[in-house]
Order: structure tokens, then C-alpha cells, then sequence
């Protein structure tokens, strides 16, 4: 029975063991999760871990550039500091994982679901994320510059002081998000929804608005200079009228 061993990047120590009939990678990372095991520092670059069961494994720190992880089950796992530049985690649920400080620079998460997840200052620079779901993430001081953000749903997420520029953000759902001091500039708002957004501290140089959806969005005191608006204005809601009695 073939045994696997799962080995520290840093000093080659053997993290975690595995041996049994049929034994891949893959079996062996799922059963340290099932374990309890942490992999801090792991070495796990460009391993085949499609569709695994990862849930709540601790890989802080770990190797997993260019890992395939499509449709990987990571919900709550913990990735701070981890490596994943490159890595393919198409339709992978990562809610409520703790990806703080992560590099994710180039990675594929497109349709992944991210929703919760801590992303405080991830390194996102042009990674696709289209159709992603990051409602409620925090994304705070992340580097998005050049990213594919089309079609994702942000709703409620935190991207506080975050660099978006030059992201594409076309047809995104920013509804109730924060976007204290971050930086959208050269940013495409095709089609986006910023619904009762606060944009007043927001770098909006050079931002294209084209039917975007700005209702209940302050853009007092914002850096516009530059931007382009076609079809798209803020609107507030019309207070209604409250009605009379009769006579």
C-alpha cells in the first residue's frame, strides 16, 4: 500500500502521513482535514486536488502554487499566508475560509464561492474571479488591480482601502458594500450596482460609468477627476407623500 508523505517546504520534515490501498495526494490531505491535522508550510505545488474535501484543514502558509482545486470543497479552511499564485479553484467553495494575507496572483476563481471569506490584504492582482460569490467578504487593503470582478456578486462586502485598478467590474453587485478609501481608478462600471454605496473618499479617477446603477450613492467629496458618466447619475428615493383623510 502505497504510503504519502506531506512534507514542510522549509525544512523538508514530514507533516503528516498517510498509507492505504488506492492512497493519492489527494486521499491523504483528505484525511488530515478529517483528522484535524495542520499543514502549516506544506509543499503542495501543482498537485491535483480537484474536487477534494479540504474543509477546515489548516494549510497556513502552504505551497500551493499552481494546485488544481476546481470544485474543492474549502469551506472554512485556513490559508493565511498561503501560496496560490496560479492555482485553479474554479466553483471551489471557500465561504467562511480565513485567507488572510494569501497570494492569489493569477489565480482562476471564477463561479467560486468566496462568501464571508477573510481576504484582508490578499494579493489578487489579475486573477479572474468572474461570477464569483463574495458576499460579506472582507477584502479590506486587498490588491485587485487588473482583475476580472465582472458578474460578481460583493454585496456587503468590505473593500476598505483596497486597490482596484483598472478592474473590471462590469455587471458586479456592490449593493450595501464599503468602499472606504479604496482606489477604483480606470475602473470599468458597466452595468454595475453600487446601491447605497458611500464613494465620498473613493479614487474614482478616471472611472467609466456607464449604466450604473447609483441609487442611494453618495459620491460627495469623491476624487472624480477624469471620470466619464454615460446614463448613470445618483438618484435618491422619492419620499412619498403621506395621504390625507378624506374631509
Amino acid at each position: 500500500m502505497p504510503k504519502i508523505r506531506i512534507r514542510s517546504e522549509t525544512h523538508g520534515t514530514v507533516l503528516f502521513e498517510h498509507e492505504a490501498e488506492g492512497n493519492t495526494v489527494k486521499r491523504t490531505l483528505e484525511k488530515a482535514a478529517r483528522d484535524a491535522v495542520p499543514l502549516h508550510g506544506a509543499w503542495l505545488a501543482r498537485v491535483d486536488l480537484s474536487e477534494a474535501d479540504l474543509s477546515g484543514l489548516d494549510l497556513s502558509r502552504a505551497n500551493l502554487t499552481g494546485a488544481m482545486l476546481q470544485n474543492a470543497n474549502l469551506r472554512g479552511a485556513r490559508l493565511n499566508d498561503a501560496d496560490l499564485s496560479t492555482a485553479h479553484l474554479g466553483n471551489a467553495d471557500l465561504s467562511n475560509a480565513s485567507m488572510r494575507n494569501i497570494g492569489l496572483r493569477g489565480a482562476v476563481l471564477a463561479q467560486a464561492d468566496l462568501s464571508h471569506a477573510d481576504l484582508h490584504r490578499a494579493c489578487l492582482h489579475v486573477a479572474d474571479l468572474h461570477q464569483a460569490v463574495l458576499v460579506g467578504a472582507d477584502m479590506s487593503e486587498a490588491d485587485l488591480r487588473y482583475a476580472d470582478l465582472s458578474d460578481t456578486d460583493l454585496s456587503g462586502a468590505d473593500l476598505g482601502k483596497a486597490d482596484l485598478t483598472r478592474a473590471d467590474l462590469s455587471g458586479a453587485d456592490l449593493n450595501g458594500a464599503r468602499l472606504r478609501d479604496a482606489n477604483l481608478s480606470h475602473v470599468s462600471l458597466y452595468k454595475t450596482t453600487l446601491g447605497g454605496v458611500d464613494l465620498a473618499t473613493t479614487i474614482l479617477t478616471g472611472t467609466l460609468f456607464v449604466d450604473t446603477i447609483l441609487d442611494e450613492t453618495s459620491l460627495g467629496g469623491a476624487d472624480l477627476s477624469n471620470a466619464r458618466f454615460h446614463h448613470s447619475r445618483p438618484r435618491s428615493r422619492t419620499p412619498k407623500t403621506p395621504s390625507t383623510p378624506d374631509g
